[in-house]
């Protein structure tokens, strides 16, 4: 849930709000069962025919067995189908059908149950900072960041956490694009900088650490990014193909009468102007 979701909820119960999120919960947990959990078939025992010279190949320790070594399909549920059990260099060690007690169907309910739960704890925590006096976006924020967060980058350590980057989608609410960059790598969108940044001006924000490695040691140092003001559109720097054409065309005559008549111009002696 983003920052401004949970200051939007603030003055709402979990039992009147939860219902609104059930067929997006639906919908993104059918897709990680379909497009992301992989088979579980797995086979332990005699070695396929077809596979023995590809592990005759390999170095095992001389104490493993071959009844010890273990193969599990690699294939999610939508790219399954006919193809069989596959390892993950593509070779088939087993045909059937996608395999897996892990589904949509068996699931659901409990991760229903356990979002709600979630969804509450968030909302009280909300309340109590309420009422010490906190501002709502500020408290929301903190919490996003303090309870949110930090369950997913705990473990990490500053190398590992600084490689979830991505220039596509903000890591940080994982809905708006990504636009300004912070020293450490990761790149946030404007709605974050303004929610985790402290403003220093209507269109300035001062970031102090990324909320992305709160419980990185060595975190990245203070920032201050500027936010384009929200009439202000899309300025693109564009030549027409005419005057990008006659240009050139100046360039190259100059260049010929510098090979002619030994003329050596300013603007083409310096290496700077072409780019």
């Amino acid at each position: 849930m983003r920052t401004e979701d949970l200051y939007s909820l603030k003055t709402g119960s979990a039992e009147h709000i939860f219902p609104q999120y059930l067929d997006h919960l639906d919908s993104a947990l059918r897709d990680f069962c379909d497009r992301h959990w992989p088979c579980e078939y797995s086979l332990r025992g005699a070695v396929p025919p077809h596979l023995q010279a590809h592990l005759n190949s390999l170095h095992f320790h001389h104490n493993m067995r071959v009844s010890a070594v273990l193969y599990r399909c690699v294939n999610v549920r939508c790219g399954h189908g006919s193809k069989g059990h596959q390892l993950r260099d593509g070779r088939v060690f087993a045909v059937g059908s996608y395999d897996s007690e892990f589904s949509f169907e068996n699931y659901h309910e409990e991760f229903r149950k356990k979002v709600y739960l979630r969804l509450d704890y968030l909302l009280k925590l909300l309340s109590d900072r309420l009422k010490k006096g906190e501002a709502p976006a500020t408290a929301a924020a903190r919490i996003h960041r303090d309870d949110g967060l930090s369950m997913f980058y705990e473990e990490h350590t500053k190398k590992e956490a600084r490689a979830f980057q991505s220039h596509s989608v903000c890591f940080c609410c994982l809905f708006e694009p990504p636009e300004h960059a912070l020293p450490c790598g990761h790149v946030l969108c404007t709605p974050c900088v303004r929610s985790h940044g402290r403003p220093k001006s209507k269109n300035l924000f001062e970031i102090h650490e990324c909320p992305l490695e709160i419980n990185t040691p060595g975190r990245c140092l203070s920032v201050t990014l500027y936010v384009k003001p929200e009439a202000a559109g899309l300025r693109v720097l564009t030549l027409d193909g005419y005057f990008v054409f006659l240009t050139l065309w100046i360039l190259g005559a100059c260049l010929c009468t510098d090979s002619i008549i030994g003329v050596e111009f300013a603007a083409l002696s310096n290496s700077k102007f072409f780019v």
